[in-house]
């Protein structure tokens, strides 16, 4: 946590020009075919297959970030394949770093935004959607977690199932946005992070609430790390 340096933080820039089409090959592509209607656009069969797959999507992020590092032999735009950090290419690093968190901000916004969207029309006009599902797309329902009580039960799958999305995604997203605060103030800033003005991260975070739901306050902090460490940030 100590050496965040333009040195420590350098990746190969092969590597960061291939991680948005990593994603877009290894998780968008996977997400997208499971959202599309079955038997209409593809079987039953094959989105079950892809929804298993997609269980491993770690997995095969890396496998096609490699692949795409390997066979293309991406090399930055000089010319030369850099391995190591130099003052003469930060400014370059740090361009490919920004690329990729934009991407990041984008993937975790867009299903922010459009599950956000559906669950607030369904409040405001429930005459747009199939009666047998508004209720279910409720905001309370949707994008406040259920508090678990002694005698809360599931009424069925579906309801267990909500309950371990939210709570997973509520746990998760507070220990990943306390990480990012302390790398960005901590270990970028090399301060106390309990010295700082609290109520500037504050508004920073719902600032990138606004923009990128929870994770991305997460995306948001871990960007403002890299800008300092590589001093563009003060």
């Amino acid at each position: 946590m100590q050496n965040q340096t333009p040195e420590a933080l350098f990746i190969e820039h092969r590597h960061l020009e291939a991680i948005p089409i990593s994603f877009a090959i290894g998780y968008v592509l996977p997400i997208s075919l499971m959202c599309l209607a079955a038997p209409r656009f593809l079987s039953y069969r094959f989105k079950d297959t892809v929804t298993g797959l997609y269980q491993q999507w770690h997995l095969i992020i890396e496998a096609v970030h490699y692949t795409v590092v390997w066979s293309t032999s991406c090399m930055v735009r000089s010319g030369m394949s850099r391995l190591e950090y130099s003052p003469e290419t930060s400014g370059l690093t740090l361009e490919l770093m920004r690329t990729n968190y934009v991407v990041a901000m984008a993937l975790t916004a867009l299903p922010y935004w459009v599950v956000s969207i559906f669950s607030v029309a369904s409040w405001l006009a429930p005459t747009l959607f199939n009666p047998k599902i508004v209720h279910s797309l409720h905001p309370k329902w949707v994008l406040v977690p259920t508090w678990p009580r002694k005698n809360l039960k599931a009424s069925d799958p579906r309801d267990g199932f909500r309950w371990l999305i939210q709570w997973d995604i509520l746990l998760g997203t507070t220990a990943v946005v306390i990480w990012a605060m302390a790398l960005r103030t901590y270990a970028a800033e090399k301060q106390n992070m309990w010295a700082n003005s609290w109520w500037r991260y504050f508004l920073k975070a719902v600032g990138y609430f606004f923009v990128g739901g929870p994770n991305g306050i997460a995306v948001g902090f871990m960007w403002e790390r890299d800008e300092i460490a590589f001093g563009r940030l003060r």
